[in-house]
């Protein structure tokens, strides 16, 4: 019995290493055939009688069955995994995670101008070869691969992120060449412009990835520093600085507005669309959810997290278009209402989903739920021809399987939130309707 527990011990072990490690791995031991060893053991002393009872050694040899089958299920999970099977109650963490297949046919997508990656590679490479002839021809100097640089960090693939990259490097540049002059103007010890040097550079790399504008603004001051201690006049540094970068601004500024720019507003209604399915997918989870119809939390999950990802896109591309130019935007306050009333919808669909099934909806409560499933099916399919109606046959019951059903309180404020929901659907609906018109 000693050393079955002990080998129990050793594959606990050796189970919670390869966890630890993120790697598969197989049992070498023979827990089931010690057990059977055991069990012939004990089912000997109990013949003999001269030993004693062997009660209490069968309720240990029970409780080590116990044991060996809890390890032998995690045992399965490693099975599983190497199979593409999955176990239990495992999460497939795999389906959360999007997987993009590189093939041939992807690169030719790419090669046309309805790729917005291959229109911002040609605008790309045009600011930069203006970029070039400035710095080479119309504004030649020391550093005039300032203009250069500039171009290429300013000029982003949508207009948006440029414009807001340009001001950024403008403000930052014209506060960070004050910095730097005052302090080589009123520091003189070249030990203390040494430190201070040091303490901007860690300063502006430190804010590289999190805000841009501090780290324009320490990285001037830092540049005008290390300058001067190298010999060279700051005063005549700063101001083609400055120059370069309103000239770098100005060929990205430019580039952005006018070679082929794909504006948000013609892209939104492919995150209207993506909104618009994900919360008919919730909602339809939600049906199944208070119907007792069975599902894999895993699916529920994943429903839920392409509400969370389209709703953050939606927002995202509103916010973009709102900082374009206003010849540009078409519908801003519909567009917008659409966003929050899709906002609201989400909401409530998960202040419900608590709810406990297995007790059938009265008539009462899945008629404002199937109305609101159909109201979201045909907003759809006003952005996408190709959608489908939802399965609903689970909420089509007759009335008269309910023959005079009192409905308790919960029943009442399920049903005043299943219709809250369906007036939601109908709004949506309507803007959708506005939005879409010319």
């Amino acid at each position: 019995m000693a050393e079955l527990i002990r080998h129990m011990a050793v594959e606990l072990d050796h189970i919670g290493a390869a966890i630890q490690a993120n790697r598969p791995y197989a049992t070498r031991a023979t827990l089931k055939t010690q057990l059977e060893t055991l069990k012939t053991r004990i089912d000997a002393i109990g013949e003999e009688g001269s030993s004693g009872s062997n009660l209490v050694l069968k309720k240990i040899l029970v409780n080590l069955r116990n044991l060996t089958q809890r390890v032998n299920d995690i045992l399965n999970y490693f099975d599983s995994a190497k199979t593409g099977q999955t176990y239990g109650r495992e999460l497939e963490f795999s389906r959360f995670v999007s997987h993009e297949e590189f093939d041939l046919k992807s690169i030719g997508d790419n090669l046309t101008f309805n790729s917005s990656v291959f229109r911002h590679a040609i605008r790309m490479t045009l600011a930069c070869s203006v970029g070039f002839i400035a710095s080479k021809l119309l504004f030649p100097g020391y550093h005039s691969y300032w203009i250069l640089m500039t171009t290429t960090y300013m000029l982003k693939p949508g207009f948006s992120l440029t414009k807001e990259r340009n001001y950024q490097r403008i403000l930052g540049t014209l506060a960070g060449g004050v910095i730097g002059v005052l302090i080589l103007w009123l520091i003189p010890d070249k030990t203390v412009q040494f430190v201070l040097m040091v303490v901007l550079m860690v300063i502006s790399y430190s804010f590289q990835r999190t805000n841009y504008i501090i780290t324009v603004t320490c990285l001037t001051p830092f540049i005008l520093i290390m300058f001067s201690l190298l010999g060279v006049g700051y005063l005549g540094l700063i101001e083609e600085r400055v120059i370069d970068t309103f000239i770098g601004c100005a060929i990205a500024f430019s580039a952005g507005y006018l070679l082929f720019p794909k504006w948000e507003a013609d892209q939104l209604q492919v995150f209207m669309r993506d909104v618009l399915r994900a919360n008919l997918n919730y909602l339809l989870k939600l049906a199944e959810n208070i119907s007792g119809v069975s599902y894999h939390q895993t699916d529920y999950k994943l429903v839920r997290k392409n509400v969370y990802v389209s709703s953050a896109n939606l927002s995202a591309a509103f916010q973009r278009m709102l900082s374009e130019p206003k010849s540009t935007q078409r519908k801003s306050s519909e567009v917008h209402e659409f966003v929050v009333l899709n906002h609201i919808l989400a909401s409530n669909i998960a202040s419900i989903t608590s709810t406990a099934p297995g007790q059938p909806l009265a008539p009462a409560t899945r008629k404002p739920l199937r109305q609101a499933l159909l109201g979201l099916t045909r907003s759809l399919k006003k952005l996408d021809d190709e959608a489908q109606e939802p399965a609903t046959d689970f909420l089509a019951v007759e009335p008269e399987a309910f023959p005079k059903q009192v409905l308790t309180p919960e029943d009442n404020l399920l049903r005043e939130q299943l219709e809250f929901i369906q007036k939601v659907s109908s709004d949506i609906g309507k803007t959708t309707d506005a939005i879409l018109t010319k």
